[in-house]
């Protein structure tokens, strides 16, 4: 890797914050440096995936999220008038925190580590994410739901077109 290289991807696993995906993207680093043919082969490839024409770009499903935290809100307020959509946002993630339930989102990206671009992409790294932790915590890893689209904007679940899919949690404890 250049120097540059070094640099952008050291600013990148600093600023992604979380342990697990630090580890995960050093190892990938030094495994791409230990076997460059590899490194050649994967380079090769970054960007030859055409995109289909009803995929989300990673703006559309900004919009998207943002859409459905208000519809969420909206519904959550008949129930507890002051209660709060929460949005987290991590590099590879988005997730509603919804009173009972967390919806995580995987973000419309191919940072070269992962591609996420497709709905296919994101709805088999979802319910790859729930067999695995489903394991360990299943009240907290429920299933994968299907974000619709609807006249009055995007829903979970419904019978409109998926625009996107999502992992459903229970809400983790405050400071879990």
């Amino acid at each position: 890797l250049s120097e540059a290289e070094l640099l952008q991807n050291c600013i990148f696993i600093l600023n992604a914050g979380h342990e697990t995906t630090t580890n995960l993207i050093g190892n990938a680093l030094a495994a791409l440096q230990e076997w460059p043919e590899q490194k050649s082969k994967l380079l090769a490839t970054l960007g030859t995936q055409p995109r289909a024409g009803d995929e989300l770009t990673v703006a559309e499903q900004a919009c998207m999220v943002a859409a459905l935290q208000r519809s969420l809100q909206d519904g959550l307020r008949l129930q507890q008038p002051t209660a709060e959509v929460e949005a987290i946002e991590t590099h590879i993630s988005f997730v509603l925190v919804a009173g009972d339930f967390a919806y995580k989102f995987k973000r419309a990206i191919n940072p070269g580590f992962l591609d996420f671009t497709t709905l296919a992409a994101r709805r088999h790294f979802c319910e790859e994410e729930l067999r695995v932790n489903q394991r360990l915590a299943p009240s907290l890893y429920l299933d994968v739901v299907d974000v619709c689209d609807s006249p009055a904007g995007p829903i979970v679940g419904g019978g409109g077109r998926v625009l996107d899919v999502a992992l459903r949690m229970r809400r983790f404890p405050d400071g879990a």
